[in-house]
């Protein structure tokens, strides 16, 4: 395989989206510990606007993923 396409998979595989999160969870953690001294942080958005990852798409798929068990027995209540 020449270095070339070697190159191309690295960039388009799965490694690649993985390191992209660690980076964003790497500065969302700064940016949680920082937040009360630092709101407007800039850094997470640039992150978001280069790598287009939103945190909160992140967390509303993990959410329907895996629902809380006080939601779904909380929705059952509604519908009976």
């Amino acid at each position: 395989m020449s270095k070339l396409k070697e190159d191309h998979y690295m960039l388009k595989g799965d490694g690649d989206v993985k390191t992209k999160k660690k980076i964003v969870f790497f500065f969302l953690m700064i940016r949680t510990i920082f937040g009360y001294y630092c709101i407007h942080c800039k850094c997470i958005d640039m992150i978001q606007i280069e790598y287009n990852w939103s945190w909160q798409r992140e967390w509303n798929f993990i959410q329907q993923e895996f629902p809380r068990r006080s939601n779904s027995l909380h929705r059952e209540k509604q519908n009976s």
